[in-house]
């Protein structure tokens, strides 16, 4: 079990004592019908201030979690670079140098009235549609669609978005994932007919506290397909929401003994959308008919280094962030 870095663990208690504070607060307040109502609005913010730092705190814990997580796989001792995590996942394709306690990695410097801007931009969108108030969409996005109307709803109807953010981490980056990936599916299914809906659903989406820290990646996820080049040229351009990726997996060609510096060189490393370089990592480990019903990187085993580079170039097309 992974021991508290000291400074985490005070975030945390100071943060939670805080957040309650301004809870008892309000209750407080609500009871009073004659409360003022600037003084009213003043402990909301400072009651979302506080879950927003609440949940950046939490992010940073799970990150620190996936890194020591003793159930992931690793190289086997007496193996090049033995005891590292063989995916993604586990911290082997995090950015190196990236900082977890950098507010603009998890895009909590962004001014919140630029999202919709942004996100409108890298959509493809017009930028006259109603905003509306996103009422009618705070619900629950359990089973979100990976199309629209797949799940028996008109074509076009959003995602639902809980009230109440889920108990982890994890469960908060599903939904911000499950968001993005229907704004996407939307677009091209819809096109500029998209608009409307999207408006309504950026609203609550931009003012929903605790995806603060997921705005960044919801926008990236909205990337068109890159050149080559493109995507290498960009390692070198830090932007939030984004992650290094190694297009050919590091432990797989530890395993076949190829140098360092060339695992972690320009020839194998782009920046891609964080939660496109989730998807890709969990295609490696996903049976697949491509490969006779062998996982990706099971498949890869065996293979020469041109095969693991011509198979992650192929995952980035397939996801859409390689241009065919």
């Amino acid at each position: 079990m992974m021991e508290l870095p000291p400074y985490l663990r005070t975030t945390l208690l100071r943060q939670r004592w805080l957040a309650a504070a301004e809870r008892f607060e309000l209750a407080l307040a609500a009871r009073e019908p004659d409360y003022p109502a600037q003084k009213k609005q003043a402990l909301e913010w400072r009651l979302a201030e506080r879950e927003a730092a609440l949940h950046h705190a939490y992010d940073e814990l799970h990150q620190l979690n996936l890194r020591f997580d003793p159930s992931q796989p690793r190289i086997p001792a007496g193996e090049p670079g033995a005891g590292q995590w063989t995916s993604g996942g586990g911290g082997g394709d995090q950015e190196p140098g990236s900082s977890l306690s950098d507010d603009s990695e998890f895009g909590g410097d962004m001014p919140l009235p630029d999202f919709r801007e942004r996100l409108f931009d890298a959509l493809g969108l017009p930028q006259n549609s109603d905003s509306a108030t996103g009422d009618d969409f705070r619900i629950i996005p359990a089973s979100a669609p990976s199309r629209p109307g797949d799940d028996g709803q008109p074509p076009g109807t959003p995602p639902q978005i809980p009230e109440e953010p889920p108990p982890t981490r994890r469960g908060i980056t599903n939904v911000a994932k499950s968001l993005a990936q229907w704004m996407a599916n939307t677009v091209r299914d819809l096109g500029a007919e998209a608009s409307s809906t999207i408006g309504m659903l950026e609203f609550t989406v931009r003012t929903t506290v605790w995806l603060r820290y997921d705005l960044e990646s919801i926008i990236t996820y909205q990337d068109p397909a890159k050149s080559l080049g493109e995507l290498y040229e960009a390692v070198d351009q830090p932007r939030a929401g984004t992650d290094i990726h190694h297009i050919m997996e590091q432990a797989a060609l530890r395993k076949l003994d190829i140098p360092e510096d060339m695992i972690n060189g320009p020839a194998n490393l782009v920046r891609i959308p964080r939660y496109k370089h989730h998807e890709i990592t969990a295609w490696y480990a996903r049976k697949t008919k491509q490969f006779g019903g062998l996982p990706p990187r099971e498949y890869l085993a065996d293979k020469p280094m041109s095969e693991h580079m011509r198979v992650g170039l192929d995952a980035l097309r397939q996801y859409g962030v390689l241009k065919p």
